[in-house]
């Protein structure tokens, strides 16, 4: 992908204006190099990623890609979103949180894994959850707990435990949809 680290901002750059205008595949494509690059040396790239303005197009790629680009936008989203409160807010603000529920709802297993994995990742502010579950994710979420591989139920639980810090009635609303059980059983109780 890049041959040098200096020539990662160029690359990134020709990345974002290609998730602008380019094609389906070009698209599919620069995702899939942001993934690598957000996943390459621990994560380190995650600001570089987030000041070169890949958030809005990532999260428009959640609609309106293909399935790969759905896939490796969710996965990018979740690296460059992992411990970061700004970009997480960023995120939320261009819209992520909806496209990832419509994900986590209807999307094959993998896709699942990774709409799961980017909703935990909005773990910094508890008001994030509002929007998750106002986007109607509670069902879905529990749906991953009881049926998802083991890394999306893995997500799942975490993105269960960020809901919950939400407050008594996102508690609640976990607890009557069925998730203490799974939960329990995930943890081998």
């Amino acid at each position: 992908v890049v041959k040098a680290r200096d020539e990662l901002p160029a690359f990134i750059k020709k990345c974002v204006k290609r998730m602008h205008d380019g094609e389906a595949e070009i698209k599919e494509s620069c995702a899939a190099a942001l993934v690598y690059i957000v996943q390459m040396d621990h994560g380190v790239h995650a600001p570089e990623l987030f000041r070169a303005h890949t958030v809005k197009p990532l999260v428009n790629l959640l609609s309106t890609g293909t399935p790969a680009a759905q896939s490796h936008a969710a996965t990018a989203l979740g690296g460059i979103m992992s411990n970061h409160a700004e970009h997480q807010r960023a995120a939320v603000q261009a819209g992520v949180v909806n496209p990832l529920v419509a994900l986590l709802r209807t999307g094959a297993a993998k896709m699942q894994e990774e709409a799961a994995l980017a909703l935990a990742a909005l773990q910094a502010d508890s008001a994030f959850q509002a929007d998750v579950i106002n986007a109607g994710a509670l069902p879905a979420i529990v749906a991953v707990l009881k049926n998802g591989s083991v890394a999306a139920q893995a997500s799942a639980a975490q993105a269960t435990a960020n809901a919950a810090a939400y407050g008594p009635e996102a508690q609640a609303r976990l607890s009557k949809a069925g998730s203490i059980p799974l939960l329990l059983a995930l943890l081998g109780v």
